[in-house]
């Protein structure tokens, strides 16, 4: 069964959500690789979980969290570029072009001189979602659109965003992350519940982070070397684990040719 562990440096911001008042909008920011990604997707599960009576934490159990944890939940939207889709649940991209619930959209890149992964969220992506939302929410809860950069969104997208954050349509919660909140529309930012994700101080950081390694198979590095890659990136610690086990998994890809 797939999880999404929070961050133990972000768990006093969880702590802190009022579930039972949950604004229609938030936007989560902070620095690039710290968690967030991971913490909103946890968020999402368990505002969509429909056994959980506190709706702290998702139950993980019922039928609800399985179409979450598979990527085939009817009412969550997750719109995210060709570049992050892999920190989507489990979600299957193969198949036709057009945008899913549950889903992100395969932007059509049938033509050789796309040979690169788009970095932006189509208009196309942004107006299907947004049209949808007229529609009651398939399983008569909460419905949940997470947009991840935000500060990706080409404008045409970003205003069709702004239109439903004025109108919000019922039960439907927006989660927007931002690496660079400075970079999102002040009109969309002045809409959302703003919530600072915190980068963990050096120790802790490094102690999660080395937990992490220790559970990757095959992977020798040295405590020393670990600590420098940490400072090199700017003490965010999902994206040094992420270019560590890249990093692994190529060397193994090269053995093997």
């Amino acid at each position: 069964m797939q999880t999404y562990q929070i961050a133990p440096w972000l768990n006093p911001l969880w702590d802190s959500l009022d579930f039972a008042k949950f604004p229609n909008a938030i936007l989560l920011h902070g620095q690039s690789g710290i968690g967030k990604f991971a913490f909103s997707v946890e968020l999402a599960k368990a505002l969509l979980c429909e056994s959980s009576t506190t709706n702290l934490k998702p139950c993980n159990q019922g039928e609800d969290c399985h179409w979450f944890d598979t990527g085939n939940h009817p009412d969550f939207i997750a719109l995210v570029p060709e570049t992050h889709r892999k920190l989507l649940p489990h979600a299957d991209y193969e198949g036709d072009d057009s945008p899913k619930r549950g889903k992100a959209a395969r932007d059509d890149d049938g033509e050789p001189s796309e040979k690169k992964e788009k970095k932006n969220i189509s208009i196309e992506e942004t107006r299907h979602a947004i049209e949808n939302l007229s529609i009651g929410s398939h399983r008569g809860g909460n419905r949940v659109i997470l947009i991840y950069p935000l500060e990706m969104l080409r404008p045409d997208s970003a205003n069709t965003l702004l239109k439903s954050l004025e109108e919000p349509p019922a039960n439907t919660i927006f989660i927007l992350l931002a690496d660079r909140v400075d970079r999102v529309l002040p009109t969309i930012r002045s809409r959302c519940r703003l919530l600072t994700a915190p980068r963990p101080d050096r120790e802790q950081g490094l102690s999660w982070l080395k937990d992490r390694l220790n559970d990757v198979s095959g992977l020798k590095i040295s405590d020393a070397d670990v600590e420098t890659i940490y400072d090199e990136q700017g003490g965010a610690p999902f994206a040094v684990l992420d270019s560590l086990i890249a990093r692994h998994n190529k060397d193994d890809k090269d053995e093997l040719t």
